[in-house]
């Protein structure tokens, strides 16, 4: 993992209000497991390069955004376009990853965030240490010719303006060189719909999104955020979005990232955590459950609910909170460091606290206890499932990167080990071979290489 110490942080330990949001947020990302990530230019004003709406320093304050990133303006003036671009390139690619990106790099690495979807174009994930990640508005680390889509890496088109060469021109059709980036006007790169498709693929347990730096105000990206249960915003400026948003930080993104992995390391004894196990879905119940308790808060103000099917439904949860208490506290998976211990106990001390709501919502309600059947059995088989629906949407698209393929096998696989523990857990029968069967062909089908250790 990359190292955060070095990196600069205003964190204030004196600051009760940043060390409670920081606790609440890492609270947040446990309970809603492996939760995606959306940034925008707010995450790497820290690096140098400046966002495009903040008052006095935006870009868009400073010049006509339809003159120097549209294909219109380039087409138009062409001059005008790469006599601004060329500096505005240099000074992306001259930046370095700051202290967010760097914990966002270790946090996926570590298994504890989904995919990271980012508006940005300057490349600083990939070199912060993110793999898997989608840049919906292009990048800067290449160009290509408008018109028959030669590609050339960016240093050389910086090479062909530097000599003068205003528009560059395809060495092969004559056509314009554009960086590799959507200018207004462009259609939206696959990546794109690659991360709506994924994304799309994630219903079974409800899941979070983190908004880091982004005023949420482009679309069709600030609609993103829509397709999950909860939002996290961290920005420095308020969004459209903030009244839908679990939590709200309004601070510097570098000291906020940097206190949480602070946090990590404390839980963890000071020591670098070792990537969570790729079967450690234990907050995939948590999260369920969390849904459950607030759907269950709200019917207390719904006088029309059917008494019967409330008393019903508080049964289910009931039932559901007793399974996954069993779950985890006989796993057969003892924890490997006191990070994976830590977790552990937070999520029982989770389900304590969901367990006295529901007995408190049942005496002030007046309702009978009545005795259900869990679905946590069929939740971790529908999880299972759709790890391996996730898989195949990645197979089928355009760019697979074949570590990701491998990480989300392996990822399958463990799911399919917390499947069979938990069944074991609850002396049911285990998981049918057939079920193994399906992973292992898209395995074989697609081409993907991996070590299931199956």
């Amino acid at each position: 993992m990359y190292s955060v110490n070095s990196l600069h942080s205003n964190f204030e330990k004196g600051d009760v209000y940043l060390s409670d949001s920081i606790s609440n947020l890492l609270g947040i990302i446990l309970k809603f497991p492996m939760p995606w990530i959306l940034t925008g230019a707010g995450i790497s004003t820290e690096s140098g390069i400046p966002d495009f709406r903040s008052p006095g320093t935006g870009l868009w304050e400073k010049v006509d955004p339809m003159v120097y990133s549209s294909v219109e303006g380039l087409l138009r003036d062409p001059k005008a376009f790469f006599s601004y671009g060329r500096d505005n390139i240099v000074n992306v690619l001259q930046a370095q990853p700051n202290t967010g990106h760097v914990v966002l790099g270790n946090l996926q690495q570590l298994g504890m965030i989904g995919p990271i979807v980012t508006q940005n174009i300057d490349d600083l994930h990939r070199r912060g240490g993110s793999d898997h990640f989608y840049e919906v508005h292009g990048h800067f680390r290449s160009a290509s010719c408008m018109n028959c889509s030669n590609q050339l890496p960016m240093d050389e088109l910086i090479n062909k303006l530097d000599q003068g060469e205003i528009p560059p021109l395809c060495w092969d059709c004559g056509g314009i060189l554009k960086p590799d980036v959507v200018l207004f006007g462009d259609m939206m790169p696959s990546d794109y719909q690659e991360a709506s498709l994924l994304a799309n693929t994630c219903q079974t347990v409800p899941k979070l999104m983190i908004v880091i730096g982004s005023s949420l105000t482009v679309s069709p990206v600030n609609y993103l955020p829509l397709e999950f249960n909860r939002i996290v915003i961290i920005n420095n400026t308020p969004t459209e979005t903030d009244y839908r948003a679990e939590l709200v930080i309004r601070e510097q993104i570098g000291p906020v990232m940097g206190k949480l992995w602070e946090e990590i390391l404390d839980l963890n004894e000071g020591q670098p955590p070792d990537p969570l196990p790729p079967g450690f879905n234990f907050g995939i119940m948590v999260a369920y459950l969390d849904n459950e308790v607030r759907f269950l808060q709200n019917q207390k103000f719904r006088p029309s609910v059917s008494l019967d099917s409330l008393s019903k439904h508080f049964g289910v949860v009931q039932s559901d909170i007793k399974t996954a208490r069993s779950i985890i506290a006989q796993s057969p998976l003892p924890p490997r460091q006191p990070l994976e211990r830590a977790i552990l106990d937070f999520y029982l001390q989770e389900i304590n606290r969901m367990e006295y709501e529901i007995d408190s919502l049942l005496s002030f309600m007046g309702i009978p206890f009545q005795d259900e059947q869990s679905r946590l059995p069929k939740l971790i088989s529908d999880y299972y499932n759709e790890s391996l629906r996730a898989l195949t949407t990645y197979t089928r698209q355009e760019n697979v990167l074949p570590e990701i393929a491998e990480k989300m096998a392996v990822r399958a696989a463990g799911n399919y080990d917390f499947w069979s523990s938990a069944h074991l857990i609850l002396g049911l029968a285990p998981p049918a071979k057939e079920e193994l069967e399906k992973l292992k062909k898209i395995v074989s089908d697609r081409g993907v290489k991996a070590d299931l250790q199956l």
